[in-house]
């Protein structure tokens, strides 16, 4: 087929020659129509091809064989020299310190016109400074005029001279400070009143009323105005916990402070521990008195339009005791040490303080090397060394120290001669009770110690006839007379008739709570009874507090 006159090319098919059939040529032509279309068909043979000529033909003028990557469909274009194709010139391989995305380079830039500060060679980290500029690598002389930084001496870094580690020899003669009760700290916070314009601190009128023996007298008044109050915070993050009730208990036979309180139980998730296995720790405060407490049982009580939890456990000193601390073997087989320095041992960790100190106030006797040997907590190990020199152990409500009283730390038939520490009107008391108990009349018993530097003595009651004895007692950690006494009065002490006598009173702003081992005179008129407090405890149910004291006397 022809061309035709139009605007387009037209390919059409004819029937082709033998030589195109059997692949030695192809065939095509091309008509133009008015649609601007270009109808093609191209016959191939069915056999194995050979590359054949093609022929172009254009319908405005002769076309030559273009560069394929050069064609572009608006015009015949020139092949571009290479070097026209970028604007910056022949990309080739360059530094990467040369790669810059700014300005035209039509080579590569000479390595010293990189930075404008100079060569940016490798330096030592004295000589890389982001002030000023260096057209080289500074020299020594050119750094800072202080010089490189030379650790120093740890002596050195105080201007008042070396500091050495102190000798333990070197400790305050009084024995080792505690902290104080927080709220006792500060002389305005708890006893104290408004202070007057200009006057400075003034000594609270409210604080507790004294005679001249010291001895604290809880005022006899025909009405008391007590403003009661609770609150328990978790320590970790100063959170407020509302308790519907709490209370909090302790007495001489158990060294922790026990406790319990009721909340919403919507507080649930606020005890949730920090970490898996850690026990909670919460600020307990029943009208200003406090105590440090861990949080060791939960459970829920849901009843009809009530839904409660119950919780409570142990004062802070669970944290040294079974449980929650590993059971260790000690002993004193490298050398004699005193009782009191057994017990500060066991509250160590090879020889580190486990944070926690003793309030000694029992007999201390000198332990010869061998004669200590004990395996448990350092809590029980404080306790065993106590309870052999007959004393026992009561934790610190708020502070981590373990206080170490005698059992009787003045003997019950010379309560009469002795001075109390508090003295307690029934106008006080909104509840007494009392128990009447008939021991053994015991006055001698026999103390044996071990082994090692063990003694055999006889403990009697001064003036008697040494005829009642107690059962004897055998123990290791008997090896001085001090031992010996302090056990045998803690025994003879505890013996005849007695009355252990319940009062219930207020919890007084200028009284606060009545201490476990104060010697107390509960006086009701004519009548007055002294006896030691045995146990105390603390409860808040809204809107009434009360402290309810355990006191022993003796006839």
């Amino acid at each position: 087929m022809s061309a035709q006159p139009g605007n387009s090319i037209g390919l059409n098919y004819r029937p082709q020659p033998a030589a195109a059939e059997q692949g030695d040529d192809i065939w095509l032509e091309y008509t133009l129509t008015g649609l601007r279309r270009i109808g093609a068909r191209v016959v191939a043979p069915w056999v194995l091809a050979t590359p054949s000529i093609s022929r172009v033909r254009a319908l405005r003028a002769d076309t030559t064989l273009r560069d394929i990557p050069r064609s572009v469909p608006w015009r015949i274009a020139d092949p571009l020299p290479v070097r026209a194709v970028l604007p910056w010139g022949v990309a080739d391989t360059a530094d990467r310190a040369v790669r810059a995305n700014w300005g035209t380079f039509d080579r590569k830039a000479d390595p010293r016109s990189i930075f404008p500060w100079g060569v940016a060679s490798t330096a030592d980290r004295d000589g890389r400074l982001p002030w000023g500029r260096y057209t080289r690598t500074p020299a020594r002389a050119e750094r800072p005029g202080w010089g490189i930084t030379q650790a120093r001496d740890t002596a050195a870094t105080l201007p008042w001279g070396v500091c050495a580690t102190l000798d333990q020899r070197l400790a305050a003669r009084h024995g080792r400070a505690v902290r104080a009760y927080a709220v006792h700290e500060l002389p305005w916070v708890r006893y104290s009143r408004i202070v007057d314009p200009g006057w400075g601190v003034v000594t609270p009128p409210n604080e507790p009323p004294t005679d001249e023996n010291g001895t604290i007298l809880v005022p006899k008044l025909r009405s008391y105005i007590v403003v009661n109050n609770a609150s328990l915070m978790r320590v970790s993050n100063s959170l407020a916990i509302e308790a519907l009730t709490l209370e909090v208990r302790g007495d001489a036979d158990d060294v922790h402070w026990a406790w319990s309180a009721s909340l919403f139980a919507k507080q649930l998730d606020d005890l949730e521990p920090n970490a898996p296995g850690e026990l909670v720790e919460l600020e307990a405060q029943i009208n200003g008195v406090a105590w440090r407490l861990l949080v060791e049982d939960i459970a829920r009580d849901r009843r009809f339009a009530q839904d409660r939890i119950n919780i409570g456990g142990r004062g802070i000193a669970a944290n040294i005791a079974d449980p929650n601390y590993e059971r260790e073997s000690r002993d004193n087989t490298f050398g004699a040490l005193t009782a009191q320095q057994v017990a500060a041992a066991a509250l160590t960790d090879n020889g580190v303080s486990i944070g926690w100190s003793l309030a000694w106030s029992a007999p201390d006797w000198l332990i010869p090397a061998g004669a200590w040997v004990h395996t448990g907590t350092p809590l029980e190990a404080v306790r065993r060394i106590a309870e052999a020199g007959g004393g026992y152990v009561r934790a610190d409500p708020i502070i981590k120290t373990l206080h170490v009283l005698p059992r009787y730390p003045t003997l019950p038939w010379e309560f009469a001669a002795a001075t109390p520490d508090y003295v307690l009107p029934a106008e006080a008391t909104t509840r007494m009770a009392t128990r009447y108990i008939r021991r053994p009349p015991h006055n001698v018993v026999w103390i044996q110690g071990g082994e090692v530097g063990g003694i055999l003595a006889q403990v009697k009651r001064t003036g008697s006839a040494a005829d009642r004895a107690a059962e004897a007692v055998v123990d290791p950690l008997v090896t001085h007379v001090d031992a010996a006494r302090g056990r045998g009065e803690a025994i003879l002490g505890n013996t005849g008739a007695q009355q252990l006598i319940t009062v219930e009173t207020p919890i007084l702003d200028a009284v606060g709570l009545i201490p476990i081992g104060a010697l107390v005179e509960w006086q009701e008129g004519a009548t007055a009874l002294r006896g030691i407090v045995r146990s105390a405890r603390a409860s808040f149910a809204r809107p009434r507090a009360r402290q309810t004291l355990e006191i022993e006397c003796h006839e």
